[in-house]
């Protein structure tokens, strides 16, 4: 696949997983998350973006990373929702302790 037909492809699924987002559509948000990454990762190991089109290349690489974030904070208040839903208490992570 072209590196023009990875940029449109890798908009479309930026795209997608705006109205996902916007939907709270957990499902759909998780698939374009997995489709992101793994277009993202084919664009990076063909090289860093350069030519005529690096700069297009860039700028669609952060709108990915910019919907990333997005959807991770979409995730986190529908995980802070639902813990309050079901009445479940804070949870915190202690730091993993060396194996001796």
């Amino acid at each position: 696949m072209s590196r023009a037909a990875q940029s449109d492809r890798l908009r479309q699924h930026c795209a997608d997983l705006a109205a996902a987002v916007e939907a709270v559509d957990l499902a759909r948000i998780a698939s374009l998350d997995h489709a992101i990454r793994s277009t993202v990762m084919a664009m990076l190991g063909e090289g860093a973006p350069d030519g005529p089109a690096a700069a297009e290349e860039a700028a669609v690489l952060r709108i990915a990373l910019e919907g990333l974030g997005e959807a991770v904070r979409c995730l986190r208040v529908a995980q802070g929702q639902a813990q309050r839903k079901h009445g479940a208490r804070a949870l915190y992570l202690a730091p993993k302790r060396p194996v001796s």
